[in-house]
């Protein structure tokens, strides 16, 4: 599979690789000679998305689902028409990322294009001329079954009622403050981001590989002096600046997900007069969750 932090590499010598190496199409890889329909593009597109994610290469054709010989791609705005099936022709839209290829071909010059659409299972998406979801198999794509339908569904369920349980019992917790770290201060700014990846239970990473090479990257918010602990479900990362306790700290889950909560940004503000100090009257804002869910 070819994604985005590869298409630097990808150019006409790397198409000519395809081809003299014979890569047959696959579960993640299909060849198209052109771009055919919308219905038929929006189709293709969701049955990657739907699956386990891949790439279309518009103007390879191919024999026996092997690539034999590149052909030009004709038309105007052709980057932009992908782009805009992806968005309007399959439902939810799909973002999906698009490199032309310039191509020379004797005396002959013009583009063909990678797309790269990546994995949404358990979220499922149709391809709305059609009115179908679709799978892709090894070397096509077909509609879901009714059953692998409902199923998804319920699984796409069950992950937005999982991560939503995990915000709030973390929300709990941070707001009696005693999670990892006793805050100073009771305002708190609270952010989850959670990987898809961190519903599968089998999911753990070695954190200390995260550690050893990108530890300058896992900054708390408002931090200047971090200081990294150990604790048995992750990574803290905290910060006490010139307090005596900590104000800020990122935790790295094993699974993958990042808790980022700071205590001194929102603070209740005080008012002044005649040498007097009362508190104003506005509704004080306890804790802000913004939670991040990607695959």
């Amino acid at each position: 599979m070819i994604k985005p932090k590869d298409f630097q590499n990808v150019n006409q010598k790397y198409i000519q690789l395809l081809i003299e190496n014979g890569i047959e199409e696959s579960i993640h890889l299909d060849y198209k000679k052109k771009l055919g329909l919308n219905a038929e593009i929006a189709k293709d597109l969701s049955s990657f998305a739907n699956t386990d994610g891949g790439n279309i290469i518009y103007g390879i054709k191919e024999k026996n689902n092997k690539p034999k010989e590149i052909v030009l791609i004709q038309g105007n705005n052709i980057r932009e028409k992908i782009d805009q099936i992806a968005s309007f022709g399959v439902d939810p839209p799909l973002n999906v990322r698009i490199l032309p290829i310039d191509i020379t071909l004797e005396s002959e010059k013009g583009q063909i294009f990678l797309v790269y659409i990546p994995k949404s299972y358990p979220k499922i998406h149709q391809a709305k001329k059609k009115d179908k979801y679709y799978k892709r198999t090894e070397f096509t794509s077909t509609p879901m079954f009714d059953s692998e339908i409902k199923l998804a569904f319920e699984i796409a369920y069950e992950s937005h009622k999982r991560i939503q349980e995990f915000k709030d019992k973390r929300i709990e917790i941070l707001l009696k403050n005693q999670s990892f770290v006793e805050f100073l201060g009771n305002s708190k700014i609270i952010i989850h981001l959670i990987p898809e990846t961190s519903l599968h239970p089998s999911i753990h990473y070695d954190l200390q590989v995260f550690e050893e090479n990108y530890s300058s990257s896992l900054r708390p918010m408002n931090c200047y002096n971090p200081v990294m602990k150990w604790y048995g479900e992750g990574l803290l990362v905290s910060c006490k600046n010139n307090n005596p306790k900590p104000s800020t700290y990122i935790f790295l889950y094993n699974d993958g997900i990042i808790e980022s909560v700071e205590s001194q940004l929102i603070q209740p503000t005080i008012a002044k007069n005649k040498n007097k100090e009362y508190p104003l009257k506005i509704k004080r804002c306890n804790f802000f969750n913004f939670s991040i869910y990607f695959g």
